[in-house]
């Protein structure tokens, strides 16, 4: 009878130290867990010159940034990819996975911790003035065309030879607008031959979409920006 408070004492003292010694979670950190999240994912747009409004090449770029970070992973507006995964897997695949969304929401609650500057991965060496890898060939605009202050704007069309005497597999491709304060969005179409995509329009003159276009004889080949033109109609070569 005397000896069971002892024993009862021992033990909970006994599970206390082994609580106390349990290893406790830490918050994820930048130069650990997330700057390696940023360089997959985010920094392509979001650095200096390129089409994010902000820079994530450093913490001190990105921390002011953290609470809306947070939003916008979570809602998976960012990183922008809207493929469905139910109809296949993309290499180039933007999207965040559930862990990854875990870890920048994590961090976002923990304080955005800086973190140990050794862990810090290399940087990212990217391609100036390009988000892609050097292409092996540029297509331009033949001139420029000036955008009015207000009102309503039609598409604009031009035809861009390719002078390409055989066929090419594309690996990748990107579209870049020269001001991109202006630019909302691009849209790139392959014209095959014996297309009626712009049958009559010769190369190199911007114009709007003529009634008779027809868009179904042309395949989208990426662009920048999301849209789409509107479709031609009353017109027999559409048929």
């Amino acid at each position: 009878m005397q000896r069971f408070p002892v024993v009862l004492l021992g033990s909970v003292f006994f599970s206390a130290s082994l609580f106390a010694q349990a290893p406790q979670n830490t918050a994820p950190t930048y130069t650990k867990d997330v700057a390696p999240i940023l360089q997959k994912h985010c920094q392509t747009c979001h650095r200096p010159g390129e089409a994010g409004p902000f820079s994530m090449l450093t913490f001190e770029d990105t921390k002011p940034w953290a609470p809306t970070m947070k939003l916008v992973v979570q809602q998976k507006i960012m990183p922008p990819w809207f493929a469905d995964p139910k109809f296949g897997h993309f290499v180039n695949e933007r999207s965040l996975s559930a862990e990854e969304i875990r870890t920048l929401v994590a961090w976002v609650n923990g304080g955005a911790q800086k973190g140990d500057p050794k862990d810090m991965p290399p940087p990212v060496k990217f391609e100036e003035g390009w988000g892609i890898a050097k292409p092996d060939v540029v297509f331009q605009l033949p001139r420029e065309f000036s955008v009015p202050d207000s009102g309503m704007m039609e598409y604009q069309y031009v035809i861009v030879p390719t002078g390409f005497t055989e066929d090419k597999w594309v690996q990748m491709m990107e579209v870049r607008p020269t001001n991109r304060a202006v630019v909302h969005h691009i849209i790139a179409y392959l014209r095959e031959q014996g297309s009626n995509y712009f049958k009559d329009q010769k190369p190199g003159v911007l114009q709007s979409l003529p009634d008779c276009a027809d868009v179904r004889t042309a395949n989208s080949a990426g662009g920048f920006g999301l849209s789409q033109p509107r479709s031609g109609g009353g017109c027999d070569s559409a048929e």
